[in-house]
């Protein structure tokens, strides 16, 4: 079977976590979150920042790591700018397929 997510790395406290979504991980975030309606908060400058500490959380988690909603979500507010927009750009990744490549004829 072919890969049908990219991983992508997250940091956290110190450390690098990798990922790669999986339709149950994206279902589980699909309960709670718009992942559609997330995308468009982040294409327009605008997100809930509180849906997306609630999708790098679960991201962080399916990848090991210990960390609770509330502290991603201060780290998302108060922490450094140019690290959240790598993190945005991660969980953007994350969430679309890698399109599927055309066989050689």
């Amino acid at each position: 079977m072919s890969a049908v997510f990219r991983n992508v790395q997250l940091a956290w406290d110190g450390k690098t976590y990798e990922v790669k979504p999986t339709m149950q991980l994206l279902n589980k975030i699909e309960n709670r979150v718009s992942l559609a309606a997330l995308v468009r908060g982040l294409s327009s400058d605008a997100p809930p920042l509180s849906h997306l500490a609630y999708v790098v959380g679960e991201f962080l988690r399916a990848a090991g790591a210990r960390v609770e909603d509330d502290e991603v979500y201060r780290e998302l507010v108060t922490g450094d700018v140019a690290e959240l927009l790598t993190m945005r750009d991660a969980i953007l990744m994350a969430i679309f397929p890698e399109p599927k490549k055309k066989e050689s004829q």
